[in-house]
């Protein structure tokens, strides 16, 4: 899962449902946001996917230096080196994607010309106008 901003919102859903199900269903949710204080449900998160098994959730933030906190994770845009750093083999997987437009966009792109990801794999949501 890769989401951006408020793009996490429907996969928090989809981890609950796994998490209450528990199913066996492996889950690695990568997220950016622009500072640590705008990190939604952070905590509901990583304990969800704890109890998941195999799964976790990767925060990336964009400009840690306009942040009144301090963050020593990582930072930057989600990019096609750290997808393979933490997914390991992208191959028969199937990859959700949401926030805004052109985050969709440039995520969908970069599996698609950079890891070699067909589009059949790759589902997509879009948040417009917030």
């Amino acid at each position: 899962m890769l989401s951006g901003g408020v793009g996490i919102s429907p996969f928090r859903g989809m981890i609950r449902y796994v998490s209450d199900k528990r199913l066996e269903l492996p889950i690695i949710l990568i997220h950016s946001n622009r500072v640590p204080e705008e990190i939604p449900f952070g905590n509901e998160l990583g304990t969800l996917l704890s109890r998941i098994g195999n799964s976790k959730v990767i925060h990336t933030i964009t400009s840690p230096k306009e942040s009144g906190v301090a963050w020593d994770g990582r930072q930057g845009r989600i990019n096609a080196e750290l997808i393979r750093e933490e997914v390991k083999a992208v191959t028969n997987l199937c990859f959700y994607i949401a926030g805004q437009p052109a985050f969709v966009n440039s995520m969908a792109t970069l599996l698609q010309r950079e890891l070699g990801v067909p589009s059949r794999e790759i589902r997509q949501e879009t948040f417009r106008g917030y």
